[in-house]
């Protein structure tokens, strides 16, 4: 691995807008060298998603940033298949942490 592949980039977003998300992902993607083809794998973190009166929604991944990326790498023609794969915490189903995120 080189210090190409361990780059990141901070954007400061005001708000939860899917249109802007997507143009904020795509627009990092360009700007760190980024060109996704083949299978995409997204892991959102929402393995703490419980009932809303156990958990705070700032433990988990906004969803409308995981629609953002997703409609982002969903403009490269390289992109054959985008999932999102996420594991849960002990005693609480993955499906249950998906509908309560």
């Amino acid at each position: 691995m080189n210090e190409k592949d361990n780059r990141v980039m901070v954007v400061d977003c005001k708000e939860y807008d899917v249109s802007m998300l997507k143009s904020i992902v795509a627009s990092g993607m360009e700007k760190l060298g980024y060109k996704p083809k083949g299978k995409i794998a997204l892991k959102p973190n929402v393995v703490c998603a419980f009932h809303p009166d156990v958990w705070e929604p700032s433990t988990v991944t906004n969803l409308d940033v995981l629609e953002g990326a997703i409609r982002a790498l969903a403009e490269y023609s390289e992109v054959s298949r985008i999932s999102v794969t996420e594991t849960s915490a002990v005693g609480n189903p993955t499906r249950f942490s998906f509908y309560w995120a």
